[in-house]
């Protein structure tokens, strides 16, 4: 039969490879606001118990419990986007905040969508000036026999016109 010791043999190497290279996270109140200060509300960053003996990191509306063995990155990751699990943290939201930021962030589709939009129609429009100088490049061959046919037509016109002393058309 194994011993208490026995298991821990067997379940402490297992442990430190799972935690290779991190180490526990002191966590102070003080030297947290200074590793998260990107997080907007760090400023008033503050520490609490959970009964499960974690900590439990308040910022702004927003709580995340967290594990001894939680880094900084992953607190970051928590706070900046609560519904993306991290391994060692744990967001505790209010169903109602996080209707309240689903819905704020639904807001802005609209807005964002059509701006999408402008900016492909402003691309556009940005072109315009380049396409219009390289199709007056490209036809001004044609326009330059169009103007000479122009004023060939011109000339006949005005011969016409002579012989007819200048009156009304002549009736068939």
């Amino acid at each position: 039969m194994l011993t208490t010791s026995d298991i821990e043999g067997l379940i402490g190497p297992i442990i430190l490879k799972q935690y290779a290279g991190r180490t526990l996270n002191s966590m102070s109140a003080l030297e947290l606001r200074e590793a998260l200060k990107d997080v907007p509300g760090s400023e008033s960053l503050t520490i609490s118990y959970a009964p499960s003996g974690n900590q439990i990191i308040h910022v702004g509306e927003k709580q995340v419990e967290v594990s001894p063995m939680a880094s900084n990155e992953e607190i970051r990751a928590a706070l900046q986007n609560p519904f993306v699990p991290t391994r060692n943290t744990k967001v505790m939201t209010n169903p109602i905040d996080r209707l309240k930021e689903k819905l704020a962030k639904a807001a802005g589709v609209g807005g964002r969508v059509a701006a999408k939009i402008e900016s492909k129609a402003d691309a556009l429009i940005a072109r315009e000036a380049d396409l219009e100088a390289k199709a007056d490049h490209a036809f001004a061959p044609h326009e330059a026999i169009a103007d000479q046919a122009s004023a060939s037509l011109d000339e006949i016109e005005a011969a016409v016109n002579l012989l007819s002393n200048g009156g009304p058309p002549l009736h068939e």
